[in-house]
């Protein structure tokens, strides 16, 4: 495919992703409260990164940006909708059973849209094809389901982690050296950072971005650096086990996970680290 062509389709994608932030905004407007702001959060961020991917490829026109410096923005918007997707989902989680004036459904496709989204622009920026793990529909129209039942996956280290999707409020992807300190600014707010890497001394990738949890424990918002996120699972089917022998984390699991394979994915139990 040639770079006129590459170039109109990521014209085509960031007017798709415009659209799709009008929708969100909409969404937020009908559920109001808490959650409709929660959405319209995440409307913002899918409406700035269609911005974004629109300089971008402007720029790319009209002013001939490098190559290697195009395909690298475009590449991290890429990752950042992905995380978008996400947080999208975990917003329409906190919806169930809260706003009765929200759709539900319509807000699922939206994040499916994202994600979809996502993987186009990064194989198209790459040329090698992405796959995620897909993000489950939160409610369809044959099934319902609790939001106690949805997980994140994540790990730390390498280290596979699973959380309730309950107390992770979003995921954010800011600067290494915007986390590498205890505090973190949040929006305005400075919330504490709990850095499991350097408490057990693990190996962290060599990237300048840092995928980041925005959780809750009590009454107080914690940032913690992570790997990456996998993806949200719905599941009703845990096993109470011990961590295995030597763990790094097994002082500090509430509960694990029996896993296919030779991963377990474990709990953390926060108020013992916090």
């Amino acid at each position: 495919m040639n770079k006129e062509k590459k170039i109109w389709l990521f014209e085509q994608y960031a007017d798709k992703m415009w659209n799709l932030s009008v929708n969100l905004a909409m969404e937020a407007a009908r559920a109001g409260g808490n959650i409709g702001r929660g959405i319209a959060v995440v409307a913002e961020e899918a409406r700035n990164l269609s911005i974004k991917i629109s300089n971008c490829v402007g720029e790319m026109r009209f002013d001939g940006v490098n190559d290697d410096n195009f395909f690298k923005v475009i590449a991290d918007a890429a990752l950042q909708m992905n995380l978008l997707a996400l947080n999208g989902c975990l917003e329409n989680i906190r919806a169930i059973g809260m706003a009765e004036k929200s759709n539900h459904r319509s807000m699922a496709v939206c994040v499916e849209e994202i994600r979809a989204l996502a993987c186009a622009i990064s194989e198209l920026s790459s040329g090698k094809k992405h796959i995620y793990t897909p993000i489950p529909e939160v409610v369809s129209p044959l099934k319902s389901a609790e939001a106690s039942g949805y997980f994140l996956q994540y790990s730390i280290g390498g280290i596979p982690f699973i959380e309730s999707a309950g107390i992770i409020n979003t995921i954010e992807y800011p600067a290494k050296n915007d986390v590498a300190g205890e505090i973190f600014n949040l929006r305005g707010l400075d919330v504490r950072v709990i850095d499991l890497y350097k408490r057990f001394n693990l190996k962290n990738d060599g990237s300048d971005r840092q995928t980041v949890m925005n959780i809750s424990h009590g009454n107080k918002f914690y940032i913690v650096p992570v790997d990456g996120v996998y993806g949200v699972i719905y599941s009703q089917i845990g096993y109470n086990v011990p961590p295995k022998a030597g763990h790094v984390f097994a002082d500090y699991t509430r509960e694990c996970w029996d896993t296919v394979g030779d991963d377990q994915l474990l709990f953390i139990d926060w108020a013992r680290l916090i």
